[in-house]
């Protein structure tokens, strides 16, 4: 007998964010088990259809999502209006059993048993690191949605425990269930690899390369930093490029950047199609990453994937991430983050050591298992 299980599909229309990432992979295994009756929520109604690239982009048109994205109130009366509303006129009720799962936070009411996915706690831990308005707006109603949900999801092991200390919820509720790389991340042949280093004016094993959105939480500083720190010679040969949107709260930022980018030995190349980041990591010397708190940190996982060595700050889940497959410094350690990108310069066979180990390393997460724990969570929901 076939499961249904109602999702707020909402993350598909985010800008490209490591949710979205999780939320059409972790959507696009379920498709594929027979088990598993899935029903979409877009905004505007339900659909039985995963949207997929650009026909994800429909339902946000039809509707203000991106004004309501800007003032961060994803939890609005009129959301939640349309999300009932739609349900009891396809008689999507507790009647016909099910779960919902919410991918990203916050779910809506619904007379289902329901499944949150919380990536993170950050808004808590570093709630420098974010708007106001967000930090206010999700202190306010994180705590009703994991202690009311039948499950919690978290993404590692870190999050996991800081989910039951913070809210007191027993440790049988809540699950942690690992992402991964989706199937493109991978080593690339020399015609990939060049065709699009080409486009960007890029040399293989000329550049050190960090991906992420460029917001306080990211700590893109601390890399500039230590890249500044670096001999001349060794910046103008691996310069440091940068990819991913602007974010907010970028002054110290773009005070810091602005004679580096002047000389030439910073790039920001901003949003990158999802198939051109593979070549991208496979031709860095090195994937920099200090992040100061990540709830899982999918960037490090992709460049273990492509081969690429990583260096990443030591704080909260990435250990679980990189392991000892990559070198990993604390997030604010200048000195030290320096240290470990020299020391991949200099040394082309430990820099080749750490390519096979992370490759090796990141063979042990798929989207797969992702899925199939998921959907044992489900089972679990539907039994209490």
């Amino acid at each position: 007998m076939m499961l249904p299980v109602y999702f707020n599909a909402v993350p598909l229309l985010l800008p490209k964010t490591g949710i979205r990432q999780y939320a059409y992979q972790l959507l696009k295994q379920l498709q594929r088990m027979q088990e598993i009756e899935a029903h979409y929520f877009y905004l505007v109604g339900w659909s039985d259809q995963l949207l997929e690239g650009s026909a994800a982009e429909r339902p946000s048109k039809l509707w203000h999502f991106k004004n309501m994205l800007r003032n961060y109130v994803p939890m609005s009366l009129e959301i939640q209006h349309r999300l009932r509303g739609n349900m009891f006129r396809r008689g999507l009720d507790q009647a016909r059993g099910g779960i919902y799962h919410e991918l990203n936070f916050l779910p809506f009411e619904t007379k289902l048993p329901t499944v949150v996915t919380v990536h993170d706690l950050s808004v808590l831990r570093y709630p420098q690191t974010h708007p106001a308005a967000r930090v206010k707006f999700m202190e306010k109603r994180l705590a009703d949605a994991v202690q009311g949900a039948a499950f919690v999801l978290t993404d590692s092991e870190y999050v996991r425990q800081e989910v039951i200390t913070e809210y007191s919820v027993p440790e049988s509720r809540v699950v942690t269930v690992l992402l991964a790389a989706s199937e493109g991340y991978r080593p690339q042949s020399y015609e990939m690899l060049n065709g699009v280093l080409a486009r960007y004016n890029l040399a293989c094993r000329g550049y050190f390369l960090s991906v992420g959105t460029l917001e306080p939480r990211k700590n893109l500083a601390t890399a500039i930093r230590a890249f500044a720190a670096l001999p001349d010679r060794m910046r103008k040969e691996n310069n440091l490029v940068i990819v991913g949107m602007r974010g907010w709260e970028n002054t110290e930022l773009d005070r810091i950047l602005a004679p580096l980018l002047q000389r030439g030995e910073i790039r920001i190349l901003g949003f990158v199609p999802d198939d051109e980041l593979p070549a991208l990591y496979s031709g860095a010397t090195a994937f920099i990453y200090p992040s100061l708190y990540e709830g899982f940190g999918l960037p490090p996982l992709e460049a273990m994937a492509c081969g690429t060595p990583v260096i990443s700050s030591n704080r909260a889940s990435l250990p679980e991430v990189v392991g000892e497959a990559g070198i990993t410094v604390d997030a604010l350690d200048v000195d030290g983050l320096r240290d470990a990108m020299r020391r991949l310069i200099e040394n082309p066979e430990e820099r080749e050591l750490f390519s096979r180990q992370g490759l090796l390393r990141s063979k042990l997460f798929s989207w797969q298992r992702t899925a199939e724990e998921t959907a044992a969570v489900y089972r679990a929901a539907v039994q209490i």
